[in-house]
């Protein structure tokens, strides 16, 4: 069995680094020759969020960070790998603080949450000729097949390629819950066209795995919520100083762990427009019904970023949330 997930490290804090997938849980023993310590899987990385991070088990003379082991094999601790299944299924509650603590079941429970997604459901009947052809082509691909696309979405500190296999493209041609690495190629043919239009410095996009709530904790861990949220915040305000113009607004797709929003960010005019299909019709042109971690780390960067310019001396946060349909 192969299972989407998403790999983390936490040292010198809790975040992810990669994304990818599980290989075989209860088959094969080695990895490289050798043998599977207690406590580690197989896995391998389609997308890198960290490229020069070290990895957690070296593979001698060939991989020593992250970026290096793109495409292979290799060993990941199972306590901090999260399988795309069990984000969906996070229970959310808040502590004493109001801090959101997220308690998901650990990677003990892997075994019994494997998915199988051999089989997919695709409706072939409705499908344009090109998108048929397309799919044709796929089925003959070896679900160890990856094909690599380049990823360009203007910012120079971004990942330069995903890899994209089997499972991901039937995950699409199924309209399945799309992925990172699907929202990634879309941002780049966006920018593209932005680019040849002659439009793209009033546009920028946003790396979602830089954003989004993909963090598994436990209570207690308030501390390692905050520093994640800060984390994330900073991201924001790195792209915006580096990025930035006045007039330009920044497309940021935020996943809140099983379900995709899309915020505008005008970061000069310190105003955020926010898109989400499941919205209350009543919250339309209000700032109600905002995703709260979402816009915590939002306000917060715009917050430092307007202060770090000097374009604002007001002491508290006052960003402008719109929700629109």
């Amino acid at each position: 069995g192969i299972t989407p997930c998403e790999l983390a490290l936490s040292d010198p804090s809790y975040r992810f680094v990669a994304s990818g997938k599980v290989h075989n849980f209860s088959t094969g023993t080695r990895v490289h020759t050798n043998p599977i310590p207690d406590g580690y899987v197989r896995v391998n990385i389609d997308y890198a969020i960290e490229e020069n991070t070290p990895l957690p088990i070296p593979i001698e003379g060939e991989c020593h960070v992250i970026n290096d082991a793109i495409g292979t094999l290799f060993l990941w601790p199972t306590k901090l790998v999260v399988l795309e299944k069990t984000v969906a299924n996070s229970l959310r509650n808040q502590d004493e603080h109001g801090d959101i603590i997220i308690k998901t079941p650990l990677s003990s429970d892997i075994e019994a949450q494997k998915i199988d997604r051999s089989e997919r459901v695709v409706n072939v009947d409705t499908m344009l000729p090109e998108m048929f052809m397309f799919y044709k082509c796929i089925m003959k691909m070896d679900c160890s097949e990856q094909i690599i696309i380049p990823i360009d979405i203007g910012i120079t500190t971004q990942n330069k390629t995903v890899h994209v296999g089997k499972e991901e493209i039937l995950q699409f041609l199924a309209h399945e819950q799309i992925g990172v690495c699907h929202i990634l190629i879309y941002m780049t043919k966006m920018y593209e066209y932005a680019s040849l239009t002659g439009v793209s410095s009033l546009f920028g996009f946003l790396c979602p795995s830089g954003i989004s709530l993909m963090t598994q904790h436990q209570k207690g861990d308030v501390k390692k919520v905050k520093e994640n949220r800060r984390n994330r915040s900073r991201y924001l305000v790195d792209v915006f100083k580096e990025n930035g113009l006045k007039g330009k607004v920044f497309f940021a797709p935020y996943n809140d762990g099983s379900h995709w929003i899309l915020c505008v960010i005008d970061p000069y005019n310190n105003i955020v427009y926010y898109l989400d299909s499941l919205h209350n019709q009543e919250d339309i042109g209000t700032g109600k019904g905002v995703n709260e971690d979402l816009r915590e780390i939002v306000d917060i960067a715009l917050f430092q970023f307007r202060s770090e310019l000097e374009i604002t001396r007001k002491l508290k946060m006052d960003t402008k949330w719109i929700t629109i349909q």
